[in-house]
């Protein structure tokens, strides 16, 4: 997948765009900054919108060509943050210490998916950290518009909710969207959301809205 990516983004434009997720963009415009971490971050456009608005952000992808680009438009942006050439799989972040994860269209084989968001859940500060996902739904497959190809790369609300049933899950939802993201994001997708609390002497609450 490195090689993949490589190529998509190696071209000066930025394969997703410059601009943040607006999914992405509305929670993190609602909270105090603090510590957040941003999986498959590639070419940096969230994570550099994060920092440009106070966020200490920790951020890695598998592509150095991400990385570079996400590090130039840091620059350009005349801001900081910490991004490394990791893959999820191997990927050992501190526990208990983000105030906020971010997992915005990362998709993974279910048994990598299951044990990565596993992780996730215990690198999340157990005192009300964040957690965010924004993921392709399995309905978006075989029609038009962007997303895996692969059907083993789409997640369904099913396999969201059972993830992250160690977390308070405030909402998980599936909804068609218009995205306008660089030439990798256009037209109409289905996309499922996710808004999660993990509270360390809390049972996780088996209530959300759909």
């Amino acid at each position: 997948m490195q090689d993949y990516w490589n190529k998509q983004y190696e071209t000066d434009d930025y394969y997703f765009g410059k601009e943040p997720n607006e999914f992405f963009r509305t929670f993190i415009d609602s909270l105090p900054a603090g510590k957040i971490l941003l999986p498959a971050a590639g070419e940096g456009r969230n994570a550099v919108y994060a920092a440009e608005v106070g966020w200490e952000v920790e951020a890695f992808d598998t592509s150095p060509k991400a990385r570079e680009k996400a590090l130039k438009l840091a620059r350009e942006r005349d801001t900081n943050l910490r991004y490394e050439l990791q893959d999820a799989q191997s990927y050992n972040g501190p526990k208990d210490y983000f105030d906020v994860i971010a997992i915005v269209f990362l998709h993974l084989p279910a048994a990598e998916r299951r044990a990565f968001h596993q992780k996730m859940v215990s690198c999340l500060n157990p005192n009300g950290g964040n957690l965010y996902l924004l993921a392709f739904s399995d309905e978006q497959l075989g029609q038009a518009g962007p997303g895996p190809a692969d059907n083993s790369l789409l997640y369904s609300k099913q396999d969201i909710i059972a993830d992250f049933k160690d977390l308070q899950i405030d909402m998980v939802q599936e909804e068609e969207v218009n995205l306008k993201e660089g030439v990798g994001h256009r037209g109409k997708a289905k996309v499922i959301k996710l808004s999660a609390l993990r509270h360390q002497h809390e049972q996780a609450s088996d209530t959300f809205t759909i």
